[in-house]
């Protein structure tokens, strides 16, 4: 359960599903390889947020008859790293445990944002974060410039990152948004 939500929960931060697990991509056509460490804190948060995200795909599992049903206190560790926007958790976690049985999450966490205003702080990041991955000859995926639905307090340290060395930025994004 938690593995393919933590693959869309990259996904809608702009990160590969490969980088979740651990990317290492230091762009080797920049020759840049800096060493960024601007994560935020890695503890989880067992609190409501990721609980019920880790609900609602809980729900789905035991609708759909898949197996195995991971614990929500696993799910609760991989997630709860995630800096989701507070007005959008609920609408996730209801969008998970409703969509039809077979079908991706993905599409959960797309709509949120798609169907709701980014904050003025996406916005600006989003400008930002595509100038200088044409800067950086595209030393990281467009996807990453994709954060509506992340708090204004990871986007700004996302915004950090795009000050790293190119082949150093993508590097830097991946422990704001995960737990890793």
């Amino acid at each position: 359960m938690s593995r393919r939500v933590a693959r869309s929960v990259a996904l809608s931060f702009g990160l590969v599903a490969m980088c979740v697990t651990g990317c290492g991509d230091d762009d080797s056509s920049t020759g840049d390889t800096g060493s960024a460490d601007v994560g935020m804190d890695t503890a989880p948060d067992t609190s409501t947020g990721a609980r019920v995200i880790c609900e609602g795909s809980v729900a789905y599992d035991e609708k759909c008859g898949d197996d195995p049903i991971e614990p929500i206190e696993e799910c609760e560790e991989e997630l709860g790293c995630v800096p989701y926007r507070e007005d959008l958790k609920a609408l996730i976690a209801e969008c998970i445990e409703e969509r039809d049985c077979g079908t991706s999450d993905d599409i959960c966490f797309t709509r949120m944002g798609i169907e709701f205003t980014p904050s003025a702080a996406a916005e600006a990041f989003f400008t930002a974060c595509e100038s200088r991955r044409r800067e950086c000859s595209d030393a990281f995926g467009a996807d990453w410039c994709f954060v509506e639905i992340a708090t204004d307090e990871a986007i700004g340290m996302l915004d950090t990152c795009l000050d790293e060395p190119c082949g150093a930025i993508q590097r830097c994004f991946i422990p704001v948004v995960t737990c890793r």
